[in-house]
Parts: C-alpha cells; structure tokens; sequence
C-alpha cells in the first residue's frame, strides 16, 4: 500500500486571538444580562422622571426596563414579571411590577447602542421566536 502526501486547501490556519481578551470580552457579556447597577439610583431617578410630570407618578425608573430588553427577547412579559418576583425576595430593592407595565414601558423606550466603532461586530437575529424541536424542517 503506497502512501500518498495529502495537500491542504490554502495556508495553514493562523489563530491571531488574543485569548486574554477574549476571555474577559465573554465573562463580560454574562455580566452584561446581571448588571444591577441601575438599583442604586432607583429612588434618584424616580424623583427626577416625577419632577413637573402630569398625572400618576411613575414607580419604576426607565433604567429597570432598559435592564429587562435585551431579556425580553429570550422571556416574554409574562416570564419577567415571575423571574422579578422571583429576585425580588433576593433583592429587596428590587421591587417587581406586572406584565402589562413591562410591555407598555419597554414599547416606550427609546434605546440606543453604544459600541466601540473600531471593532467588528457578529450579530445573529431569530425572528421566528424560540422553538422547542425541529419539527417541519
């Protein structure tokens, strides 16, 4: 049996990643989903949204739901609403409110992204919601 030298496509594979950035860039998407930062100024933000504002005064500051966005594509209102509860009784400066406010203040917010415009970005979109089996395809 006679051996014949098999020959690559193209050039060898170079990894050029800095894996110690890499590394942190992941831990921080995690951190990303659980940053509660937004507690510590809830009451400061409430009296500034309520300053001069007409009619009932808003209980839960923009920067909860701007906090529960990104979630809400994974969790629909009603699932946020239990999953506050649920940290509510961890946090108890966290205080949960009902789906139809999650619904009406997330359909209010304005958002805006905030990215490094030196860097390139991967971004992958599933409109047809999550799916639990492959069924039909």
């Amino acid at each position: 049996m006679v051996k014949t030298k098999r020959e690559r496509w193209g050039k060898k594979f170079e990894d050029k990643r800095n894996w110690k950035v890499y590394h942190e860039e992941l831990i921080i998407r995690g951190e990303f989903f659980f940053d509660f930062d937004f507690l510590e100024n809830w009451d400061d933000e409430l009296i500034q949204m309520n300053k001069d504002k007409v009619g009932r005064p808003y209980e839960y500051p923009d920067s909860l739901f701007v906090w529960l966005s990104p979630m809400h594509n994974f969790l629909d209102s009603r699932k946020l609403e239990g999953a506050m509860q649920k940290l509510s009784h961890y946090i108890p400066r966290l205080r949960a409110c009902d789906h139809s406010t999650i619904i009406e203040r997330l359909n209010k917010l304005e958002l805006t992204l905030d990215f490094d415009k030196s860097k390139q970005y991967r971004a992958a979109v599933d409109v047809t919601g999550n799916k639990l089996s492959n069924r039909g395809e």
